[in-house]
């Protein structure tokens, strides 16, 4: 069971079966497979693309600059991939 909450950037912070507070962000597959191998805690994500999509353990060897970086990042990316209508509308929203 997966209790999940949507925050302002468009990543999604999970609470897994597993017991474990951590986060599920978009990323570019050439920067993914170092990431994966550097990190215990970063993961492909489950039941999503494995090729754009790491789960990121908040309690783990993942340093919090890191995370915060991967959190932008995937924001970036999420928001790239909009309709340039939705893209203004989230700038509207900003302010």
């Amino acid at each position: 069971m997966r209790d999940a909450r949507r925050i302002t950037d468009s990543t999604t912070i999970s609470r897994l079966d597993l017991n474990r507070d951590a986060l599920v962000s978009a990323t570019e597959h050439v920067i993914q497979q170092p990431l994966l191998e550097a990190y215990q805690g970063i993961h492909t994500g489950p039941y999503m693309n494995k090729k754009h999509w790491n789960f990121i353990e908040l309690q783990s060897d993942v340093p919090a600059k890191l995370i915060r970086e991967l959190v932008d990042h995937s924001y970036a990316l999420v928001v790239a991939g909009m309709k340039k209508a939705d893209r203004e509308r989230l700038a509207a929203l900003s302010g």
